[in-house]
């Protein structure tokens, strides 16, 4: 063991940071208690030091530790090396230095002494992870004991220091790791769990979920608490309709359940392409009765991107109840997402989101929120509050509370092509409260100037969250300034050029408008709205064009009786019927019909508000879909609030699903996402309702299933 006292250790006065200290007998790390961790030793002129004395020999540092440290920690350690260290003579066996030393020898000589050499030649970073207490080799050449024979400096300049710094920040980086979330369950102690992965996230870290998990839901143990991130990691997933972490919550007054991700102060942390539903600020130990979804603390940052924050509570607590969505005490990005559902109990702020810091939403969707007995049903803000392109609408605020869209306790708001309009609240066009004045480019009622903003409900239009697409005649259509942004929320594009105004809200369109029930073809129309538009037209000219949403005019209702078979989706196309109880596509049981609707492979569709009824897939598959006698779908379908009632396809002639499968959808190898509807009175040899054919996916919720054969 080696002695401070020995004269190697002579020096001017220098102050080290003690990151760890390793034995100079056998290299073992030795690591220190956490009331040492980080804290100065002074090395006088005479080099006794009892605190050295206590710790062996300062010898090296643990750049695993230094990994793990936040980057404005790890620089500050790093700036904290700038010293000087004077040596005298030693022995000539110590010539070798650090790499020279045989465990031989230890007992005939001792090492130099402490002291940092910046080594000139190149360094070559190994792409492994470096998180242990083995210092890798080329760091080691950075920092080691550089004995040499006669008096001798090893100098860490302020230059060098801060080369270093940016040295070791590039090391901390280049070795983030990727962690891959492999089941539902939620346990610290199952490596394939998301609790796992995000305790044992790094900074710069990412983590991923397996494609086994699509159509999944993480259920969350309020026993284990919120998942809390403490580092700056990344976490992406799937889809935002694929793939669900639940708090467990079982109403918006229980303590059931529990707030799911809590973002500490001086993380900077990012969420993309989940659902984040049925958490409870109220559950759990250490409950924080703000934030049902996520809390983010002072000085927290996070981005939530293509994600959907749905169903959260405050959980009626006796304090707090801030936030039924999101709580954000520091800064929070929301962009390409949707907040709805929410709700703050009590007498709680923001049934969406309350916001005491800085916020920016962006291409989102804020609706369907409640702030029980208190404002903003939308938004509460307290803080900077920037919106753009952005849709608030259908929140609601019980009795006679104002702001059903955005509530301003105080701070700033500014507001650009978004839509503040058609929230419920005490006095009607309370919409947003303390806003201020802003430009013309929004839609924004007020007392005096209740809009209608004419928006379909919320529902899947396309992409993988829900939005309000604006209807056709609505006040939001092309009534915006050209907008920075080349897409919407669902991803399609907006215009560019100056000279083009974007629609207001979230959802650009350029919608086709069917105008009659009858099965005819207009030639040269254009669906606009001001002329016959049949529902084969639209179906033609949105294969023609690329991709378009299919409207139906205002009042338009009845049976849309097929005389043949439509032509099949071949490009993204979403059609927004009316409502399923008012108009119905009909195949009347036609073989030559065939199935009502055909999806191609590789195409988006959303089907919403309608009744599909009478498919005929004859002896193949699809009454309604095809993916069936309804529908056949091959590309990736989501089908809401619709109706399938009716459809056949052949009677089970073959041996298996070649003949005869899906009554009402036939999956064909596609995407299927299924939610509030009904399949009455399909019959099919396989899958009266619905078949899922090989390879395909199917994600049914909130559905009735009634006399399928």
């Amino acid at each position: 063991m080696e002695n401070p006292a020995n004269p190697c250790y002579k020096d001017t006065g220098i102050t080290f940071y003690v990151l760890s200290v390793t034995s100079s007998r056998d290299e073992e790390h030795v690591p220190l208690a956490s009331s040492w961790f980080g804290r100065r030793l002074r090395v006088d002129a005479a080099g006794a030091t009892p605190d050295v004395q206590k710790f062996r020999m300062l010898k090296n540092f643990d750049f695993g530790r230094i990994f793990s440290m936040t980057t404005s920690t790890f620089a500050s350690r790093i700036l904290a090396l700038v010293s000087v260290v004077r040596r005298q003579s030693f022995p000539t066996q110590a010539k070798e230095g650090w790499n020279g030393w045989k465990r031989s020898q230890v007992s005939k000589t001792r090492p130099g002494a402490p002291g940092v050499h910046l080594s000139s030649r190149p360094i070559r970073l190994s792409s492994r992870p470096q998180r242990t207490s083995v210092i890798p080799t080329e760091v080691r050449s950075l920092l080691r004991t550089n004995a040499v024979e006669g008096p001798a400096f090893s100098v860490l300049s302020f230059a060098s220091a801060l080369l270093l710094a940016v040295f070791m920040l590039a090391a901390a980086s280049a070795h983030a790791t990727t962690h891959t979330v492999t089941d539902l369950t939620d346990s610290a102690s199952d490596p394939g769990s998301i609790r796992y992965a995000v305790n044992n996230a790094a900074n710069g870290d990412t983590i991923v979920f397996s494609s086994t998990l699509n159509g999944g839901t993480i259920l969350l143990n309020p026993n284990n608490g919120a998942l809390i991130l403490t580092q700056s990691a990344t976490i992406t997933g799937p889809g935002a309709n694929l793939l669900t972490i639940s708090g467990g919550s079982t109403g918006i007054n229980s303590y059931s359940g529990v707030t799911i991700f809590v973002v500490n102060s001086g993380v900077t942390a990012s969420i993309s392409g989940l659902t984040i539903a049925d958490g409870n600020a109220s559950g759990g130990p250490a409950a924080l009765n703000n934030g049902g979804g996520i809390y983010i603390h002072n000085g927290g940052t996070l981005t939530v991107s293509n994600s959907t924050i749905s169903g959260n509570t405050t959980g009626g607590g006796p304090s707090g109840n801030q936030g039924g969505g999101i709580f954000n005490g520091g800064t929070l990005t929301v962009s390409n997402s949707t907040i709805s559902g929410n709700t703050a109990t009590g007498s709680g702020l923001g049934g969406g989101i309350n916001n005491n810091g800085t916020l920016t939403v962006s291409n989102s969707t804020i609706s369907g929120n409640t702030a029980n007995g208190g404002n903003g049903g939308g938004i509460w803000s307290s803080g900077t509050l920037t919106v753009s392109n952005s849709t608030i609408s259908g929140n609601i605020l019980p009795g006679n509370s104002n702001g059903g869209g955005i509530y301003v306790g105080y701070g700033t708001v500014t507001l650009t092509n978004s839509i503040v309009a058609g929230n419920t609240e005490g006095q009607a066009g309370t919409d947003c409260v303390s806003c201020g004045t802003q430009s013309s480019n929004n839609l924004i009622s007020t007392p005096s100037n209740i809009i209608d903003p004419n928006l379909g409900p919320l529902q899947y239009n396309g992409g993988p969250t829900e939005t309000m697409l604006p209807l056709t005649g609505s006040p939001a259509i092309a009534t915006g300034l050209s907008s920075t942004l080349s897409t919407d929320q669902r991803g399609d594009p907006r215009p560019a050029g100056n000279d083009i105004g974007s629609d207001l809200g979230a959802v650009e369109t350029t919608p086709l408008t069917v105008t009659t029930t009858a099965d005819t073809t207009n030639s040269g129309t254009s669906c606009d709205g001001s002329a016959t538009c049949s529902l084969r037209d639209a179906l033609t000219l949105t294969n023609s064009n690329g991709g378009n949403d299919i409207e139906f005019a205002t009042g338009l209702k009845g049976i849309i009786t097929l005389s043949r078979a439509l032509p099949a989706v071949a490009a993204n196309t979403n059609i927004v019927g009316p409502g399923a109880n008012l108009l119905t596509v009909s195949g009347n049981k036609s073989a030559t019909v065939g199935s009502v609707f055909v999806v191609n492979s590789g195409v988006t569709a959303d089907l919403s508000g309608l009744t599909i009824a009478n498919g005929n897939g004859g002896s193949g598959n699809g009454g309604g879909v095809v993916n069936s006698g309804g529908i056949n779908n091959s590309g990736t379908l989501t089908v809401s609030n619709s109706t399938f009632s009716g459809n056949t396809t052949g009677n089970g002639g073959g041996s298996g699903p070649g003949a005869g499968a899906g009554g009402g959808i036939f999956n064909n190898g596609g995407t299927l996402t299924v939610s509030n509807s009904t399949f009455s009175g399909n019959t099919a040899g396989f899958g009266g309702g619905i078949y899922n054919y090989i390879n395909g996916t199917a994600t049914v919720s909130n559905r009735t299933f009634s006399g399928n054969t």
